[in-house]
């Protein structure tokens, strides 16, 4: 018996997933009905290594981001919000860092 692939799922495993946007990226992977069920319907989910990611094993969803001009050294401070957490989490980002996620992730988004 081949196991669902759903991290700390023992169920039997019934059906196929596939995940990825571009041929190199493809991923198959083998879950229980009730997680094919689920993922079929529209739930979160990932794949990483070996195992798909669902609910709690994902990064939160997020709920709000931010950006500010920094008044110093050039850049800007991102932050971003998520369900849940009690203060924002921010990162700091160089011009290179703007130019560096436009170029690679601008035609990624949907």
């Amino acid at each position: 018996m081949i196991t669902c692939s759903v991290l700390r799922c023992q169920n039997p495993g019934s059906g196929f997933v596939t995940g990825g946007r571009k041929r190199r990226d493809f991923h198959e992977a083998y879950v229980c009905a009730e997680h094919k069920a689920r993922i079929d319907s529209g739930s979160h989910w990932d794949i990483q290594d070996t195992h798909v990611l669902m609910d709690q094993d994902l990064a939160p969803a997020l709920e709000r981001w931010s950006a500010r001009d920094s008044m110093g050294t050039p850049g800007y401070t991102l932050s971003f919000e998520a369900p849940g957490q009690d203060k924002p989490f921010e990162v700091f980002l160089t011009p290179a860092d703007v130019k560096y996620l436009r170029k690679h992730f601008s035609s990624r988004v949907e």
